[in-house]
């Protein structure tokens, strides 16, 4: 039936209802992992597939078998900003949690975002995956382009702020970055122009660089 079968709705599910024969029947998981891998391949939006094709990953240790089929996807449906976002979602959690390869996360969280890059449901997540992993690497750099991303997306001003303080922190106290921390601090300013500790940081941002008409 899959060599006379073109439609490649009807080729995925009767690559699945092999799988299924062959992981429950044949108590051949191998074989069950590659019909799998051959239904995603055929169309990498079909969901059920990609469960499936999870959970065996998970249970035969081959994420990797996994992550290149997802990567074959992607590859395949540069026409769908959409599904690409919900493949590389997957890809980048896989390295995340499952491979702890923070390298080839970081990747795909990166392209993630660049891929999707209005979507803040894709985005935020991403983000704060982002910062998690360039806090542990200590990539100042990146983790304050990875709060930025989140700020751009924040809409309440509190944690809009609290946001603003760490961008600052980390400019003023690891990057030697001064301009950047005291432009961080005059954004708090204009979400609050009554906020004290922003006043207070740009006195002291003020006075050691010698800008005395912004500081009076």
């Amino acid at each position: 039936q899959l060599e006379e079968e073109r439609d490649p709705a009807t080729r995925v599910i009767t690559l699945l209802r092999l799988a299924k024969i062959q992981e429950e029947r044949l108590r051949d998981a191998g074989a069950a992992f590659d019909s799998v891998g051959r239904a995603v391949r055929s169309d990498p939006s079909e969901q059920e597939a990609r469960r499936t094709l999870a959970r065996l990953a998970k249970e035969q240790g081959r994420q990797r078998d996994r992550a290149q089929l997802l990567e074959k996807g992607i590859e395949v449906s540069t026409d769908s900003t959409y599904l690409v976002s919900e493949l590389l979602f997957e890809l980048a959690i896989l390295w995340d949690e499952s491979e702890r390869d923070f390298p080839a996360a970081e990747r795909a969280y990166e392209r993630l975002v660049e891929v999707d890059a209005d979507n803040a449901e894709v985005v935020v997540p991403a983000a704060r995956a982002l910062e998690r992993i360039h806090l542990t690497t200590g990539n100042y750099a990146a983790l304050a382009r990875d709060l930025r991303l989140q700020i751009r997306f924040e809409h309440e001003v509190e944690a809009q702020k609290s946001l603003l303080i760490r961008v600052a922190d980390l400019l003023e106290m690891e990057l030697s970055n001064v301009p950047g921390a005291i432009e961080a601090h005059v954004e708090r300013l204009a979400l609050d122009p009554e906020d004290r500790s922003a006043l207070g940081a740009l006195e002291r941002l003020y006075e050691s660089t010698g800008a005395w008409d912004k500081l009076v």
